[in-house]
């Protein structure tokens, strides 16, 4: 009685050439390595950093401030410039807008009268433009609530996993722009 053959030598003997001698170490090799820990080869990975608003040659203004005095209840424009910029590893790769910006209003004020309440007011994506470019409106109903006389405001730009940056108000020393509300 003829020995039964094994599912190798069976698949073997069914491959051509009909010598399946040649074929059944190729077998015996895949089948050993079928029970092989199977490790992945490793993927390059990108990295990418992102410096902080103004920083390397980025943009951080507070350009304009539509006027300087305005009555309770007017809207204010803002804008400016705010981008950072993209790295990957020590290559630029592009300049980005600004993913928030923020006015601050009264924030951090001193000098009389001290109670006057503070307004954050955000800008909307929509209102910043893929240069960095940014106008938005301070609405009337924060105007509104501001008491008569001077009030200040400065503006805060945010990149991805960076703290949040003042940005610069040419022609000021301490990065913020004034207005009056008046009756």
């Amino acid at each position: 009685m003829p020995l039964p053959k094994t599912r190798e030598e069976d698949l073997a003997s069914k491959l051509n050439p009909r010598n399946y001698s040649n074929i059944l170490p190729i077998i015996y090799q895949l089948k050993r390595r079928q029970d092989d820990e199977y490790v992945p080869t490793a993927f390059d990975r990108i990295v990418y950093a992102s410096l902080a608003v103004g920083e390397n040659s980025a943009s951080a203004v507070f350009d304009t401030l539509s006027g300087s005095s305005f009555s309770r209840g007017s809207t204010i424009t803002l804008s400016g410039t705010a981008t950072y910029k993209l790295m990957n590893g020590a290559t630029l790769l592009e300049l980005k807008p600004a993913i928030k910006v923020t006015a601050q209003i009264d924030i951090g004020r001193s000098g009389p009268p001290d109670s006057l309440p503070a307004y954050q007011v955000e800008c909307k994506a929509t209102e910043i433009n893929s240069s960095g470019v940014f106008s938005f409106v301070i609405p009337a109903e924060i105007t509104q609530k501001l008491g008569l006389g001077i009030h200040y405001v400065h503006i805060d730009a945010h990149s991805p996993n960076n703290p949040p940056v003042r940005l610069t108000a040419s022609g000021t020393t301490d990065n913020r722009r004034s207005f009056t509300i008046t009756a």
